[in-house]
């Protein structure tokens, strides 16, 4: 098995749901999130592609076992999935 493959199966298992507390960059360039004291290196394209929406005090939700990662903005409502394109 490949580092890709591996990665994709490690970004598979994350599972979280809470406030984006610190935002940083790995030496290889991927972002890495804090949540509820969690570090989670995301590293998948699609989502590294958004990374600009991506704030501290914003909310992440990722449910295990899906690519999907939804994000609601700081002082808003409005849910975005950072996956989907439409949404880009």
């Amino acid at each position: 098995m490949g580092l890709i493959e591996i990665n994709y199966l490690v970004d598979l298992s994350y599972s979280f749901n809470g406030i984006v507390q610190n935002l940083s960059y790995a030496p290889t360039r991927y972002l890495v999130v804090t949540i509820k004291g969690e570090q989670y290196d995301l590293d998948y394209n699609h989502w590294i592609d958004r990374e600009p929406t991506i704030r501290v005090g914003g909310v992440m939700i990722k449910r295990k076992g899906t690519m999907n990662l939804y994000l609601v903005l700081r002082n808003t409502n409005d849910t975005t999935n950072l996956l989907d394109p439409a949404s880009r």
